[in-house]
């Protein structure tokens, strides 16, 4: 059972809803099956204040007036009129009306339909599309898990990667993150594939955003984000939407991780990252034929005991999207 992690740090398996494993040097934080916790490292940084409403944007952006994200219904039409390339970190220019009809991409999904893409997607748990919140538009896909259950959507249609390479962005919206235990490990990104038997993920802990992996040759374990520093360091928002982006790269075995447009240079990987798993195995990628969404989070007997997630404009592409478009 484990009983601590921290730092960059192993705690949370698929399969087993939280076995722990080795945490990096730093610190103890109590002991964990499998070794000792490390230190704690910091939370996102990025701007995390409630985003929507303005008339305009910048660098050529439409006028239009919107709501503030996270409300009922639509979160307005504000925009920006600027095409690919165009990376904004302005959150008056993420919210407003659906934009994937617009946005030449691999795929994009607004979850403005009567029901979701079975295509698309294939469900595992309770995932539903609900008015209750959007991003943008009138609706968003709604996840509901029990405890350390899980609920996310898969899809392989954008598989295989030209380059074994992709770009993933998607709103994401949590009415509360776990606080007990303090260590809860949590998954809403995960990318598998053949060859390496690594699952790549983006997700957290400590209530903060992290990436890492479980199932490969470096074992199970997260790194902690800590920008811009360890200590200055935020949370992950409740009750209200971000932007997360994230960049895939098979051909390099790298990962990279954006909260608002921004990049988060801690949470940046490769083959040699330190972390508190296998030291002796590099951290490679695996080509990739699949990528699910959504929210698996790995302690028993969490609190709160349930937790609702909304996801909303997810777009998968071989090139950075960003949070405008």
């Amino acid at each position: 059972m484990l009983l601590g992690c921290a730092g960059l740090t192993a705690c949370g398996d698929d399969d087993s809803g939280g076995d722990g494993g080795s945490g990096a040097a730093g610190g103890s934080a109590g002991e964990a099956a499998g070794g000792s916790g490390g230190s704690s490292n910091g939370g996102s940084a990025g701007t995390t204040s409630s985003g929507g409403s303005s008339n305009g944007g910048s660098a050529g952006s439409a006028a239009g007036s919107s709501g503030s994200a996270g409300q009922i219904g639509s979160g307005g039409t504000a925009g920006t009129g600027a095409g690919r390339g165009y990376y904004s970190t302005d959150r008056n220019e993420f919210f407003g009306a659906p934009r994937c009809g617009a946005l030449d991409v691999d795929l994009c999904d607004d979850f403005e339909a009567s029901a979701l893409d079975t295509s698309t997607w294939t469900t595992r748990g309770t995932v539903t599309l609900d008015s209750t919140l959007a991003a943008r538009g009138s609706q968003s896909a709604h996840f509901y898990a029990d405890g350390n259950g899980f609920a996310y959507i898969t899809e392989n249609k954008t598989f295989p990667a030209a380059n074994n390479t992709f770009w993933g962005r998607m709103f994401f919206y949590i009415d509360a993150l776990p606080v007990t235990p303090d260590y809860a490990h949590f998954t809403l990104i995960e990318g598998t594939g053949t060859g390496d038997t690594s699952r790549v993920r983006v997700g957290g802990q400590y209530r903060k955003f992290g990436v890492g992996s479980d199932g490969g040759p470096t074992g199970d374990w997260t790194n902690i984000d800590k920008d811009p520093t360890q200590d200055s360091a935020k949370e992950v928002p409740e009750k209200e939407w971000v932007c997360i982006e994230w960049l895939y790269d098979g051909s390099k075995n790298e990962t990279r991780f954006y909260w608002d447009g921004v990049e988060h240079p801690s949470l940046y990987t490769y083959p040699g990252v330190p972390h508190g798993g296998n030291s002796s195995a590099q951290y490679l990628l695996p080509q990739f034929d699949e990528v699910w969404v959504g929210w698996w989070m790995y302690q028993a007997n969490p609190t709160p005991n349930h937790y609702d997630v909304w996801i909303d404009e997810v777009a998968i592409d071989g090139e950075r999207i960003g949070c405008s478009l």
